[in-house]
């Protein structure tokens, strides 16, 4: 570990309660099986308003009207550049795309946040710059920093930024607290960056194709499949899902504690709601470490909702009894599988079959080239078939369809 990072934890580690918002930002926490696009930019984002603390620079205290007003900034986008390359040891693609992504968000978080009535004072300003200048640790970071920037270029066109999003950032997380019991701190960090970041898209896409061309940067599509299961529960404006579980294998399960699991409360869309028992699909997941509520369950983000299964049509889940007479078979069959973790498999389909066995129960599914999965009740050891035998248990089952 570098002195870089060192410092970090080093500051995140001395915060009281009430500058819990900029430990927040510093150490986000990562999904366990999702990689982040969005938090870590955050942690830039503090260093640089710490260093500015650090010499006392005079920062204005209201943003420039025409600098407010342009969707992009070549400063903003030159300086992040340079500290991935030199802190992250990214390569000049991967280091320019990261850079673009923190400079949508760090503009794009006022601008969501003027969007939905949210204004911020003077003295939000000066609280956000209180918080800082305790938590700042006398460390050198000049050489690292300002290789690449003069302090004048960070004083007039970056400084102003970061206050104006830090400033807005908190005003998003404490309505997103408010509005939402379950919410942790860290996903509402999250979430203002994603905000921000899908607001500049809707409104800016232009200027912002066009400075992508300019600047050469690419943006690596996200291939994710997304997360599915079944929402479980629905409590005020949240639901709560459970990775590859039906509602019957829920039911089912006791006690309830999900710790092992994938399981998370969501913000329930009310343009798009989910009910009890949908089996459903969330794009490109991101969940806390920590845990709440009688499940354990963490509380996530997504980015974009697809109902594969609604409650009402459930039934088409078929649910079988295997007999004694083929069960040499099934196991036979069975015992061909490879088994892996169900964390590292992304299933986007509902379930084919829920099959009974001896008192056990077992989740089926068959992906796009025929093969089936299993998956036992309660259990995350999850077995995956070669085609061939894929088709042989299917015949198997299949005796049991109509029964």
């Amino acid at each position: 570990m570098n002195e870089f990072k060192k410092a970090l934890i080093d500051v995140a580690g001395d915060l009281s309660e009430s500058e819990t918002a900029v430990k927040n930002a510093i150490l986000l926490k990562k999904p366990r099986n999702k990689k982040v696009k969005i938090g870590y930019y955050l942690m830039p984002v503090v260093i640089v308003m710490l260093i500015l603390f650090s010499w006392q620079l005079f920062i204005p205290k209201m943003l420039d009207i025409s600098q407010a007003k342009q969707p992009t900034n070549v400063h903003l986008f030159e300086f992040f550049t340079a500290l991935e390359e030199s802190e992250n040891n990214a390569g000049i693609e991967t280091s320019r795309a990261n850079a673009y992504i923190q400079m949508v968000e760090i503009i794009g978080i006022p601008k969501y946040a003027k969007s939905i009535g949210i204004t911020i004072t003077d003295e939000d300003r000066q609280q956000a710059e209180n918080i800082l200048e305790r938590v700042w640790k006398e460390r050198d970071f000049e050489e690292v920093l300002f290789a690449h920037i003069t302090k004048k270029e960070v004083t007039e066109n970056i400084a102003p930024l970061l206050i104006e999003r830090f400033a807005y950032a908190k005003k998003l997380e404490d309505r997103m607290s408010q509005d939402y019991v379950k919410m942790l701190p860290e996903i509402a960090t999250s979430y203002s960056n994603f905000m921000g970041f899908s607001y500049m898209e809707a409104h800016y896409e232009e200027q912002l194709n066009q400075f992508k061309e300019q600047q050469n940067i690419i943006i690596s599509s996200n291939k994710s499949l997304g997360t599915s299961g079944t929402v479980v529960e629905v409590e005020d404006n949240m639901f709560l899902l459970i990775k590859n579980m039906t509602i019957n294998e829920y039911n089912q399960v006791s006690p309830r504690i999900f710790v092992d699991k994938f399981a998370a409360w969501f913000i329930n869309d009310p343009q798009k709601p989910v009910e009890v028992g949908d089996y459903i699909n969330l794009k490109e997941t991101v969940i806390s470490q920590d845990r709440i509520g009688a499940e354990y369950a963490g509380v996530g983000l997504h980015y974009g909702l697809e109902i594969l299964l609604p409650n009402e049509r459930a039934n088409e889940i078929k649910e079988l009894t295997l007999t004694e007479q083929v069960l040499e078979e099934f196991y036979e069959n069975y015992g061909q599988a490879t088994l892996i973790n169900e964390e590292a498999l992304e299933i986007s389909k509902p379930p084919l079959y829920i099959v009974h066995i001896e008192g056990e129960s077992y989740t089926v599914w068959q992906n796009d080239k025929q093969q089936l999965y299993i998956l036992p009740f309660g259990k995350k050891e999850l077995a995956i078939f070669t085609e061939y035998t894929s088709k042989k248990i299917l015949t198997l089952f299949q005796q049991f369809v109509d029964e």
